[in-house]
């Protein structure tokens, strides 16, 4: 079932299916929650939890802002809140893919009473500090329109269809704002303190 939830003035869309424990996915970059079902990780899940997959903000069904301070971490963990708390979950179990296994550390740093347990994939959840954030805002930079877009997934080796579906179902100026208010989320060295 397609729904959603209203999270600082924006519609946030989810899918939820199945019973049992309630296991929030977060997809990567340019995916939206529908993705985990043409993985085929959706049907395999439904049968044991009550699967919750995000479109987080600026991705498929849900609202597509131009401003990168509405994609740092802190906003985004609050979405994921509001739809944990819309769909009456306390606890759940987060995996995470890509730039939403970043999402899913920082929901379990940020709200570790709502993490149950946490799987990363496909990127390390904490971000490296050697020069991401630049080579970030620089992807950010080079996927403004449709046409740097495509470019740049097929850059990347996306198959055909992922890249016209990537296009229809995301806005470009959204996706860029959404790597911007990521990579700024990005802590640089100096802001890493050491344990005293």
């Amino acid at each position: 079932m397609r729904t959603s939830v209203q999270s600082r003035g924006f519609s946030i869309s989810y899918r939820v299916e199945g019973e049992g424990p309630p296991l929030v996915l977060l997809h990567g970059w340019s995916r939206w929650a529908d993705t985990w079902w043409d993985a085929g990780y959706g049907e395999a899940l439904v049968g044991d939890y009550r699967v919750i997959a995000v479109d987080w903000l600026g991705h498929g069904e849900s609202d597509k802002p131009h401003d990168p301070g509405e994609y740092r971490e802190r906003p985004v963990v609050a979405d994921i809140v509001a739809i944990l708390a819309a769909e009456h979950v306390d606890r759940a179990l987060v995996w995470g893919f890509s730039m939403g296994a970043r999402h899913a550390a920082t929901l379990a740093v940020m709200e570790p009473e709502r993490v149950g347990a946490l799987v990363c994939g496909g990127s390390a959840p904490l971000p490296a500090l050697d020069g991401r954030r630049e080579r970030m805002l620089g992807w950010a930079e080079s996927v403004r329109n449709d046409e740097q877009m495509e470019a740049f997934l097929r850059s990347l080796g996306s198959p055909e269809e992922s890249i016209v579906n990537s296009l229809a179902r995301n806005d470009s100026a959204a996706l860029s704002a959404a790597i911007a208010g990521f990579a700024e989320s990005t802590p640089v060295a100096d802001d890493i303190v050491a344990p005293s």
